[in-house]
């Protein structure tokens, strides 16, 4: 924990990038331990790219949602997280990747559109959840949406309907998806200003019926 204080990661402006890899095998008291060590590794706002892998605590220290700066952020298997940061704040984010969370009680709860006028990619792998974050068809400058192996993942095609820059959707291994959206499906009527939908690496064209 000391020497993640010593590193003075808050005083390095020109850091823009930071890969923070936990170890994957981790007991109670290593999570705790591991919780203080992640609030000491602040690092300047100038940050603009942030990964963290295997972080075994149950909750994320507030800096992160002081990075004002941060433009691709990546929570990879962080399995013990109980809830994720707010992200509200975090204003000039352009990519979103969220991978293998499994046990969060509370997916990202999204505010106004405003709140993220720069996000342009979400990528969801592997979520317990049953539904779309809070509030997500308000991310109305989305580009790009991707959802892997989201198992009980499940909405209508509508609540995408309002994400009116949307030029890609992949989604691969979602089985409830795949059959309410999968091909032959009519979802040209919906989502027609989308150019590329694939389902399982397979592109889903307009229904001929």
């Amino acid at each position: 924990m000391n020497e993640a204080a010593e590193a003075e990661l808050k005083k390095k402006k020109d850091l823009h990038g930071l890969r923070l890899i936990f170890g994957e095998d981790t007991n109670e008291s290593d999570a705790e331990k591991m919780e203080g060590v992640l609030k000491n590794l602040e690092p300047h706002e100038n940050l603009e790219e942030l990964r963290i892998k295997g972080y075994p605590g149950l909750h994320f220290p507030d800096w992160i949602a002081r990075l004002s700066n941060l433009v691709d952020l990546t929570i990879d298997s962080c399995k013990n997280l109980r809830v994720l940061p707010d992200l509200s704040k975090l204003k000039s984010l352009e990519t979103l990747w969220i991978y293998k969370l499994e046990e969060h009680e509370e997916m990202v709860t999204i505010g106004e559109c405003s709140s993220y006028p720069n996000l342009k990619s979400v990528s969801i792998f592997s979520s317990p959840h049953s539904s779309l974050p809070k509030g997500f068809n308000r991310l109305t400058s989305i580009q790009r949406l991707e959802l892997f192996k989201c198992e009980t993942l499940d909405f209508e095609l509508e609540e995408l309907k309002h994400l009116t820059m949307l030029q890609k959707l992949w989604i691969g291994d979602c089985p409830i998806l795949k059959e309410r959206c999968g091909e032959g499906k009519d979802w040209r009527s919906t989502l027609s200003h989308v150019p590329k939908i694939y389902i399982d690496d397979k592109e889903i064209t307009a229904s001929r019926n």
